[in-house]
């Protein structure tokens, strides 16, 4: 499936938060079953960026279908990057649209997106500490694994860096 990315600004974020669906009316479309899921990451998203400070690229994005262009999911930066020139992707999809590519696609054009700017040396990635089929995202994305860490956000989590695919 091919997708596009739509970048959460402060005003589609906020809107979202408040009511999905009209939100996104004039943008794409949202199948009933993910509504809350949706308002849900929509606010833990808002809570998050603003807590951090990040700013635009390195926010969150709607991944939309380009066929149908129907919302498949949701992914971003953890953040600015840091001092150091890392910063780290994440993704999820809905149900519905797991094992269709679109978790793959997304992890391909955060990083392609990430590497275009010149601020960025390394682009990681954490997943659960153990075998996921995120760890088979990251890998089919161009990811190495790299070892356990401990992630203030998330805790024990495995690292991985992409390495080029």
């Amino acid at each position: 499936m091919k997708i596009r990315l739509v970048l959460l600004s402060a005003d589609l974020l906020a809107r979202l938060c408040e009511d999905p669906t009209a939100a996104l009316r004039s943008i794409a479309t949202v199948a009933p079953a993910n509504i809350e899921w949706l308002k849900m990451v929509a606010v833990m998203s808002r809570d998050f960026y603003q807590r951090i400070g990040a700013q635009p690229p390195w926010t969150g994005y709607l991944a939309l279908n380009e066929e149908s262009n129907e919302v498949v999911g949701t992914c971003g930066f953890k953040g600015n990057p840091n001092p150091g020139g890392e910063v780290g992707i994440a993704y999820g999809t809905f149900k519905a649209f797991e094992s269709c590519g679109v978790a793959t696609a997304m992890a391909r054009q955060l990083t392609a997106l990430a590497r275009r700017e010149l601020v960025v040396r390394r682009v990681i990635a954490h997943t659960l500490p153990e075998r996921t089929a995120s760890c088979r995202v990251l890998e089919k994305s161009g990811y190495k694994f790299v070892g356990e860490v401990i992630d203030p956000e998330d805790g024990k989590v495995w690292r991985w860096e992409y390495q080029g695919t």
